[in-house]
């Protein structure tokens, strides 16, 4: 919070409302203007933010102020964050853009948060990667050391049976059990870290990453949309399915009806339309699982956007 005195502070808000109000104007204008008022929008807002302790406070002032329109229409939270993000990070919009076909704040915006997010799922895969090697270099140290002691107690155990005396005989069997006690210490450590390095993450198929992609950059409804035209193609390619199984089962009882002296040409030719008829089945029973697959991953990806956005919190 900026060190302002009370009537310095009501002074400087008061110009502040000023600035976002006029900001606002330049985004009801249309297209040409609204960039640049939202990032205007956005630094006022920001630094309205910091002379306030709550967010409550902000937000009251937001309201009051009637910072919370523009041209008759409510700004959303998420318009308003993506406004005071990018007035606050101007290196963050700008590889949001250029990595963005949206022309919206928000939309590089969200972008943004893609990009973070992919930053941290690779650290953190970054970071598993590296404890599994720790790990399997752990493990293999031990499991050497469990060889070399192993070797020992054999050496100390033919000692003891080559031993002149008494004495000598019981020094090489203590060895022995020594190196036995010890070889299955290194056993269990080397197990025990060995049990502790994670599976190999498996590698996404580049089709579904590829279609992935293509799914982020979808808006909800037309992600809707998308399903919709999924389901019909596949519910096409099922009856298409449907009608080849009927052929084929009808050309295999016309084979039934030949007679015993054309049978062998008969059926060859009947075959092979079978086989053909077969193959076009096959081919369609494969674009109809890629369409399912297709059909699942958006719905996969439309509950995870929502998951995000009930989990979103965003601020005043």
């Amino acid at each position: 919070m900026t060190n302002y005195g009370h009537n310095e502070t009501a002074v400087r808000l008061a110009a502040l409302a000023g600035d976002a109000q006029i900001a606002l104007d330049k985004v009801a204008k249309g297209e040409a203007d609204a960039i640049e008022g939202w990032l205007a929008y956005g630094a006022a807002l920001n630094e309205g933010r910091a002379l306030f302790p709550k967010d409550e406070d902000f937000g009251k002032w937001v309201v009051e102020n009637g910072l919370r329109q523009v041209g008759g229409h409510e700004i959303h939270d998420h318009e308003r964050a993506a406004a005071m993000w990018a007035a606050a990070n101007a290196d963050q919009l700008a590889e949001a853009r250029a990595n963005s076909k949206a022309r919206t704040l928000r939309g590089w915006h969200d972008q943004w948060k893609k990009i973070e997010a992919e930053r941290e799922a690779a650290r953190q895969k970054a970071e598993r990667e590296a404890e599994a090697a720790r790990k399997r270099e752990e493990a293999e140290a031990a499991r050497k050391e469990a060889e070399a002691l192993a070797k020992a107690e054999a050496e100390a155990r033919a000692a003891a049976e080559k031993a002149a005396t008494v004495d000598e005989r019981k020094e090489a069997e203590k060895k022995a059990e020594e190196a036995a006690a010890a070889k299955a210490e290194a056993e269990r450590v080397a197990e025990k870290v060995e049990a502790e390095i994670p599976p190999a993450e498996q590698e996404v198929d580049p089709e579904t990453a590829k279609l992935r992609r293509e799914i982020g950059k979808l808006t909800p409804d037309a992600m809707v949309d998308e399903i919709i035209g999924l389901r019909a193609d596949l519910a096409e390619r099922k009856a298409l399915i449907a009608e080849l199984r009927s052929e084929i089962s009808a050309l295999k009882s016309e084979n039934s009806l030949y007679r015993q002296d054309n049978l062998g040409r008969a059926l060859g030719n009947e075959k092979r339309r079978a086989d053909a008829a077969e193959g076009r089945m096959r081919e369609h029973q494969a674009n109809a699982a890629r369409l399912q697959r297709q059909v699942n991953a958006l719905k996969a990806e439309i509950a995870r956007l929502k998951k995000e956005a009930e989990n979103q919190v965003i601020p005043l």
